[in-house]
């Protein structure tokens, strides 16, 4: 490759990396962003003080998030304040925006990872303060050793991911019924298998070395289930419209388990029903694609995988800022050439505009949407876009199906 086309596009990197690090230290953005690093360092601290997680109480993150919280522990060896913890956080964040970047480029070429800048441009510093980054990288290990055939490495990977973030095990039934296609049942278990051993023994693993309670981690499941409806999410945009329809009134905030959510009375179906209605469209989608396939050759596609991923936001009872980049971090996985056709421009404009208005409202106006729950008119404007930035996934979602029917004619 020619050093002449990687320059720009290296430096392109490099600005939007400076950009966002001086963001990042912008009280607009610090405040907000920086509240659950502090999480992070207390994880990290009580590992440090007591050298095992025994009691370790309110815990919602899984085990590979933990160990990743204590792999920054060198910083508070240096001085265990919260600064020097957070400094070494975002280093590890660009470190594995680094090695995200090589992926890119391993997989398409270099235009690829000018994609990747952009999207980091309009997503904005949120990603040195979550470990995202990490879960993502996971994923797209998963991916790059499924496409050089190695598919044990790539189910042992997407097992990794599942053990930091849930969400992988999504395009566990995807990687299973491409391997049906082509190696029937033998495939499909020894891909199964292995994913199912790597969680299984590393969780084994955590348990016993840091001497965790099976009930923490229970615990740390159940944490998730019991989190109300959030406020950002395409769930509370139709409670609020129902609520305001049919009573005039704004439902109210609470916080509780770890996020900002609508109170309960203001939901019109039980807790259970917003945990588990994604489980609905998920599996009708791949019932779709296994009818599709059924006498047709079924290669790996990228962009299934970002439906696959935007199908289950848009039916998440939580979808903070963050979240996006579970499915926006694929797209420049996606061949160059089809990125830049006039359908995928428009795709990656919604994209950009979808991401720029999340972090309009989170974090840079964050306070005041939280108070338009209690005083509608303080923060009409910003719910206003948040239901814009809801509607583009929608089309975003449905101008990808469109693509991935054509392809399957």
């Amino acid at each position: 490759m020619s050093i002449d086309r990687k320059l720009p596009v290296y430096l392109f990197f490099l600005l939007v990396l400076v950009i966002l690090l001086f963001q990042s230290f912008h009280p607009s953005w610090f405040a907000q962003s920086s509240t659950d690093v502090y999480v992070y360092s207390s994880r990290a601290s009580y590992f440090l003080s007591h050298f095992n997680l025994t009691e370790l109480d309110y815990n919602e993150y899984l085990p590979g998030a933990v160990l990743f919280f204590i792999s920054v522990i060198p910083t508070l060896l240096i001085s265990n304040r919260f600064e020097p913890y957070l400094l070494g956080f975002m280093t590890v964040n660009v470190v594995l925006l680094f090695i995200i970047a090589y992926i890119y480029q391993k997989f398409g070429k270099i235009e690829n990872v000018a994609v990747f800048s952009l999207i980091l441009l309009f997503t904005g510093p949120i990603i040195f303060f979550r470990f995202e980054l990490l879960v993502v990288l996971l994923v797209l290990l998963s991916f790059y050793f499924w496409s050089k055939h190695r598919y044990i490495k790539s189910a042992i990977f997407l097992g990794l991911g599942t053990l930091v973030k849930l969400y992988p095990i999504l395009f566990l039934p995807y990687f299973l019924i491409l391997k049906y296609k082509t190696d029937r049942i033998k495939g499909v278990l020894q891909f199964g298998l292995v994913y199912i051993l790597t969680v299984i023994i590393l969780t084994i693993f955590y348990l016993l070395i840091f001497k965790v309670p099976f009930a923490n981690l229970q615990q740390s499941l159940n944490f998730h289930s019991m989190k109300p409806v959030n406020t950002e999410s395409i769930w509370a945009d139709i409670l609020t419209f129902t609520s305001t329809l049919t009573t005039g009134h704004f439902p109210t905030m609470i916080s509780a388990w770890g996020i900002n959510g609508l109170d309960p009375k203001f939901w019109f179906l039980p807790l259970w029903f917003y945990n588990w209605i994604w489980v609905l469209p998920i599996g009708l989608m791949y019932l779709w694609f296994i009818f599709k396939i059924r006498k047709k050759e079924a290669k790996f596609d990228n962009k299934f995988c970002i439906a696959i991923i935007l199908l289950f936001l848009i039916f998440s009872k939580v979808l903070p800022h963050q979240y996006l980049l579970w499915f926006m971090l694929l797209i420049p996985l996606i061949d160059i050439k089809i990125l830049i056709s006039r359908e995928w421009t428009i795709n990656l404009f919604i994209v950009l505009i979808t991401t720029f208005i999340h972090q309009y409202i989170y974090p840079l106006n964050y306070s005041q949407f939280l108070s338009g729950f209690s005083n509608p008119t303080e923060a009409m404007h910003l719910f206003t876009i948040n239901r814009i930035a809801h509607i583009l996934l929608i089309v975003l979602f449905i101008r990808l199906m469109f693509e991935i029917k054509k392809d399957y004619r």
